[in-house]
């Protein structure tokens, strides 16, 4: 190995030095994965908006208050929006016709207040069209 000046190190007085720095990327890399998990494990990265899962598992029909103006997919919003029995017969088998609707070609959503927060903002509710059918136990 050439110095400045154009100097030889002998080859066994770098054996140390390597040794040291090999040593050092071994522990940076261990630290880096260990890092890694613990934050993955921990949540600290979030999954993309697109796949996010508003309530993790929501059960059918629950209702939550978003900090946003939209009901993400999957949720609709508490207007009381009138929605088709054919494909949402699962929710129609826990809301029947208790908001509104006709009860043989469709049902209506329930209609909700605003809710509004100290500074004045408002949440959007929202209700969840797909999610786990809710035990009676």
């Amino acid at each position: 190995m050439l110095l400045e000046g154009g100097a030889r190190l002998p080859i066994g007085a770098k054996f140390p030095a390597l040794m040291a720095r090999a040593r050092q990327m071994i522990i940076y890399s261990c630290l880096r994965s260990v890092i890694f998990c613990a934050a993955l494990c921990l949540g600290f990265w979030a999954a993309e908006p697109r796949s996010a899962v508003p309530g993790a598992n929501p059960y059918l029909g629950e209702i939550e208050a978003f900090a946003f103006n939209f009901c993400p997919t999957g949720w609709a919003a508490l207007n009381g929006q009138l929605l088709p029995i054919n494909t949402n017969t699962a929710l129609f088998a826990l809301l029947g016709t208790t908001y509104g609707g006709d009860g043989k070609t469709n049902f209506a959503l329930p209609t909700a207040k605003p809710i509004f927060t100290v500074t004045g903002a408002s949440l959007q509710q929202c209700i969840a069209l797909q999610g786990i059918f809710p035990p009676r136990n």
